[in-house]
């Protein structure tokens, strides 16, 4: 087992790092660079944790490059596939340990996400481990489980804005695990183990209540519905890039199925699974498979409460840890098939779905990018001395959650002059319209951007680059279409350059 555990892990790595470069950093993977390059450590205080920020510090001391930057989230990725494994074997046997890290290894979105230079599989790595340590410690009296539970879930609270709250689900979760020998549940421990992760998250708790209330006064994230997103969670995680099935079928062996056979199809094999693991998995220990439901449901529906009461946080990406339980089930499930050669092929059928919808993801580019490279080919080709760059943001006050999103169009500027092969816009002038509300008199919002773009000797262009669609504030749409002619626009893949000039 130890062979085909080592060759899993290795496949993942190979998911992972593949083409690692081939995209251009986009603005939350430019925000990790600049945090740990242009800023001093006193600005690493963002809305997340540092832990991360530190361990790319470290890192980025070597290179700065497309691909080096998002290695180590590909390592923290690959070494998730032994902590699932060692997981999943303590939780029911090694066979499902290596079911549930072969399926890990090819899940679509750990993949992606291992792809990008954001702390998120380092979340999914420390949620393991403290799910590991809560089981070993809870269920069967272990010291060093409950240690491994303190630790890892404190490192799970440093990585991320919401690990607290996945720790928090994890120590109420607890309660669901007896204990195996019979014996009354071990409240000291357990109060011990939880006391440890809050004393080693403490300093960062002023920064993380200070950083709530401004997020709960200024958030951008709009509103998620009002059902848990359990099944759309699942289909997100594992089939969503596939093509339709009646369009691969059709490509393939020339079948028409008209559009009965959608992407849906794909669906239908896991939900299978689901069903078999819980109707017929572990039968004998009813808890376990209790146990993983919850651990996949509670923080969804946790986070979609908190959407609805107090503001929207609800993003796919941070449900990135639930992937785990959802990998255990699918393994219980092909656990709980009578046969072993049903076992093997389900199991491996099971596989290839996954595996294919993080192919067409890889390959079609489906995660959340942006054309920075090619943005900065076509303005530095086209940009002449006296142009003036000018970056839309959306916010314009300068209360101190919209300060520190404003800079992250200094991100901008950065990504945009990162892929300038030509060297031709270091020299031009860069307006943010945060920045210049954020230095402008309360009502002159128009008069300062109309100050601000007309530059001496210059034709009068400007080059409005915008990051996505909006929505930006009325009184810049406004000034736009006083202030500046329209002029062509391309579009470089969530990003939008127009070349207007000034009236």
């Amino acid at each position: 087992m130890r062979a085909v555990l080592v060759a899993l892990t290795l496949g993942a790595l190979a998911l992972r790092v593949a083409r690692l470069g081939r995209l251009p950093l986009w603005t939350d993977e430019g925000h990790s660079l600049l945090q740990v390059t242009y800023r001093p450590f006193g600005d690493w205080f963002d809305v997340h944790p540092p832990l991360y920020t530190a361990l790319l510090w470290v890192w980025t001391r070597v290179g700065v490059t497309d691909t080096w930057l998002r290695l180590p989230s590909a390592l923290l990725g690959a070494a998730t596939i032994p902590a699932v494994y060692a997981l999943g074997a303590r939780l029911i046997d090694r066979a499902c340990g290596l079911w549930a890290a072969g399926f890990l290894a090819v899940t679509w979105f750990h993949v992606w996400y291992s792809r990008e230079a954001r702390m998120y599989p380092l979340l999914v790595l420390t949620f393991t481990l403290a799910l590991w340590g809560l089981v070993a410690g809870a269920r069967d009296a272990q010291a060093r489980g409950w240690i491994t539970y303190a630790v890892a879930g404190a490192a799970m609270a440093w990585s991320h804005a919401v690990g607290i709250y996945y720790a928090a689900v994890l120590a109420g979760l607890a309660l669901a695990i007896p204990r195996q020998d019979g014996q009354p549940w071990n409240w000291r421990a357990w109060l011990a183990a939880s006391a440890s992760l809050l004393a080693l998250f403490a300093p960062w708790l002023p920064f993380a209540i200070a950083i709530t209330a401004d997020t709960v006064a200024a958030y951008w994230i709009p509103p998620a519905g009002s059902e848990p997103p359990f099944f759309t969670t699942m289909y997100q995680f594992t089939v969503s890039p596939t093509i339709p099935a009646a369009e691969l079928l059709h490509s393939y062996l020339g079948l028409d199925f008209g559009a009965f056979f959608g992407t849906w199809v794909w669906m239908v094999p896991i939900l299978a699974v689901l069903v078999c693991a819980v109707a017929l998995g572990q039968p004998r220990q009813r808890w376990t498979v209790r146990l993983l439901v919850l651990v996949y449901m509670v923080p969804i529906a946790l986070f979609t409460m908190l959407s609805l009461v107090v503001r929207p946080i609800l993003i796919p990406r941070i449900l990135l840890p639930v992937v785990v339980p959802l990998v255990l089930l699918l393994a219980v499930g092909i656990e709980a098939l009578p046969r072993p050669r049903w076992r093997a092929v389900v199991g491996a059928g099971l596989a290839l779905v996954l595996l294919l919808g993080t192919a067409y993801g890889v390959r079609r580019d489906v995660g959340f990018t942006e054309g920075w490279r090619a943005a900065a080919q076509h303005v530095g080709a086209e940009a002449q001395p006296g142009d003036v760059l000018l970056f839309l943001s959306s916010v314009l006050t300068s209360s101190p959650r919209e300060s520190a999103r404003s800079r992250q169009f200094a991100v901008a500027e950065m990504l945009l002059l990162r892929y300038d092969d030509t060297g031709r816009l270091q020299s031009l002038p860069r307006i943010t319209t945060a920045r210049v509300g954020d230095a402008c008199p309360p009502g002159s919002l128009a008069a300062c951007l109309d100050e601000a773009v007309r530059v001496p000797g210059g034709d009068g262009v400007v080059w409005v680059i915008r990051r996505g669609r909006g929505p930006f504030p009325p009184p810049v749409e406004s000034w736009l279409e006083r202030s500046l002619e329209a002029g062509p626009i391309a579009e470089f893949r969530n990003l939008a350059v127009e070349r207007r000039r000034i009236r």
